[in-house]
């Protein structure tokens, strides 16, 4: 049986996947879309630049990290299908040097993962990496998604507060506790 290489993930096909692996796989293909909201006016407009450096463009890890997530989230293949074959496309159309919104396709991207999204909620790195990524999150989206989100996983925002404190105080990361307050903080005036 002829074993595919992954150049981008620690993860493969056969790995056996636990809450903690989906998340921080989860972690890594959402880093690839935010990677691609700041290469937007670099990369993107110039396509050629793009087909040049193949081998580390986002989209192309994101590919990658797409075939691993339908392993790791089964129960949402249809979803990560879509979400593949959108990827796929964006490639297409950018090697193509086709016009198209590249907010609204990194939009389409994100909305598709974000039932994966609600089914890390108990790992709190994740929940520490998305309000970390909370500017990229408004670029595509808009201010509101990241507070209603979590206002949805967490109506009592003091649990949230007090399960990323503790997980990283815990960890011996007393260093990000302030940091986590003030993103939290951000996080709930919408700025």
């Amino acid at each position: 049986m002829q074993q595919q290489l992954y150049y981008h993930s620690p993860f493969s096909k056969t790995t056996s996947f636990t809450e903690k692996n989906k998340a921080l796989l989860l972690s890594f293909a959402l880093s690839e879309i935010f990677h691609c909201t700041s290469e937007l006016s670099k990369t993107w407009d110039h396509p050629s630049s793009f087909e040049e450096k193949t081998y580390d463009a986002p989209l192309n890890i994101l590919q990658e990290h797409s075939t691993l997530l339908l392993i790791a989230f089964p129960v949402f293949i249809s979803s990560l299908i879509e979400f593949k074959e959108k990827t796929s496309s964006l490639i297409y159309f950018l090697r193509q040097n086709l016009s198209f919104s590249p907010k609204n396709r990194l939009k389409e991207l994100f909305l598709l993962l974000q039932p994966l999204i609600k089914q890390c909620k108990d790992d709190e790195n994740f929940l520490f990496f998305l309000i970390s990524h909370y500017k990229e999150i408004n670029w595509i989206l808009d201010s509101s998604y990241l507070p209603s989100l979590f206002n949805e996983l967490y109506p009592d925002s003091s649990k949230l507060h007090t399960l990323l404190c503790d997980h990283f105080h815990k960890k011996g990361l007393t260093r990000l506790l302030p940091e986590i307050t003030f993103l939290l903080n951000q996080l709930k005036q919408g700025t």
